[in-house]
């Protein structure tokens, strides 16, 4: 009876302990939710860094010089002597128009001379025997030998025949030109490269009828010098001047460089792109580059030393404008700051931020003004490492090729 009045006792106590621990947990569990979550983020305390100051802007290859080869004349294309991707000399003939016709109206040409030739001829010895007698009615009438009627009658036919020989020199000299036009017509059913170069497109075949100033037969190109054809911000061309030497990046040949000059910048802003048009030119004898290729203009502008924050610290950043979160204690204030956006992993401050400061470079994406954080100094992940500024370039205005910017996405 005794023993078991004694295990009640114990089951009592044991549920009444239990229950306590169990409403102690709940307790600490409640607590704990309700404290606030500090986030963990990394940071970068800024430094003055040199930058190197380069423009790129994409660019497009272009020939030296090009020509589309169309005939002068119409008719059948009796001979094509070259294909695309075949080299060419100047002077080379390259396709043959049927002649026939055209030979035929320099035959009618030449007979038309002959013709002409006769007709002066008759002409000329009529002059002469007219001017003779002109002549001597002029000597009769200063004795009063012949009347008024008769003199007048034989200036009449002098005249006459004056002017006919005078018709016939002219339709001799027409009849010339019709042989010299006739000649080149003749001479236009032959086509001939202008230049030395390549063909690079072929639109007939023989037996094809073509016409005069329409489509071409061929296109040629000579790429002994390319020219690199790119746009510059109108806010960027002042750093520009003819004769300067870049260096231009071809995508095909990857980070070989190939050195150029400026030889022309156009002397108007686009109204649309606010940019202005760069051409440098490239020597090119071994005719590895070309005309097509893509690339990019990278003009080198120096080093600037000066207060740099990652580009990955930067939260909305439209154009210049842009916002950070600074490391104050264990809190982060909000701060709007100016940027120069023409920069790759670092971007030169220009307002707002002050060498020694320290910003977030990951995890600021859910922050607020004035929320506490903790700092995690284990390395950040592989795609938020910054890379050294040792290599930063500036970024052309127009530039939207991903081969002339970080690797790194913009945050």
């Amino acid at each position: 009876m005794i023993a078991r009045s004694t295990m009640m006792s114990v089951a009592v106590l044991t549920q009444l302990f239990l229950g306590g621990c169990d409403r102690l947990s709940g307790e600490a569990e409640a607590e704990a939710a309700a404290a606030p979550v500090v986030p963990p983020v990394k940071v970068e305390t800024l430094q003055r860094k040199p930058l190197r100051a380069d423009l790129a802007v994409p660019a497009t290859l272009t020939p030296h010089l090009r020509a589309a080869i169309t005939p002068q004349v119409g008719g059948t294309l009796t001979h094509i002597f070259k294909d695309k991707g075949d080299r060419v000399a100047q002077g080379e003939v390259l396709a043959r128009v049927a002649a026939t016709d055209y030979r035929l109206q320099l035959d009618q040409a030449k007979s038309g001379v002959t013709s002409a030739e006769a007709g002066l001829a008759q002409a000329e010895a009529n002059m002469v025997n007219a001017e003779q007698q002109y002549e001597r009615y002029k000597k009769l009438r200063a004795g009063d030998a012949v009347t008024d009627a008769d003199f007048e009658r034989v200036e009449s036919t002098y005249l006459a025949a004056k002017a006919a020989a005078d018709a016939a020199r002219s339709q001799i000299t027409s009849a010339k030109t019709g042989i010299r036009s006739a000649k080149k017509l003749v001479s236009d059913t032959t086509l001939v490269a202008p230049f030395s170069g390549f063909v690079v497109a072929r639109h007939f075949d023989p037996g094809e009828v073509v016409s005069p100033m329409a489509r071409p037969v061929l296109e040629l190109v000579n790429i002994d010098t390319v020219y690199a054809e790119g746009a510059f911000s109108e806010l960027e061309v002042a750093k520009l001047r003819e004769g300067a030497e870049v260096t231009i990046r071809v995508d095909a040949f990857g980070d070989e460089a190939f050195m150029g000059k400026i030889a022309a910048i156009s002397q108007e802003v686009d109204r649309l792109t606010r940019t202005v048009g760069v051409r440098v030119e490239l020597a090119n004898p071994d005719h590895r580059l070309k005309a097509g290729m893509s690339g990019v203009i990278d003009v080198e502008l120096g080093t600037v030393e000066t207060v740099a924050v990652p580009r990955i610290a930067l939260v909305n950043r439209r154009g210049r404008d842009a916002r950070v979160f600074v490391l104050r204690g264990d809190t982060v204030e909000e701060r709007h700051v100016k940027v120069n956006p023409r920069f790759t992993e670092y971007l030169p401050v220009e307002e707002g931020l002050e060498a020694g400061e320290v910003v977030v470079v990951w995890g600021q994406s859910r922050l607020r003004d004035g929320d506490r954080v903790r700092v995690d100094d284990s390395p950040p992940p592989s795609t938020e490492v910054a890379s050294s500024p040792a290599g930063e370039k500036v970024v052309g205005a127009s530039e939207s090729r991903t081969s002339a910017v970080s690797s790194r996405s913009e945050p």
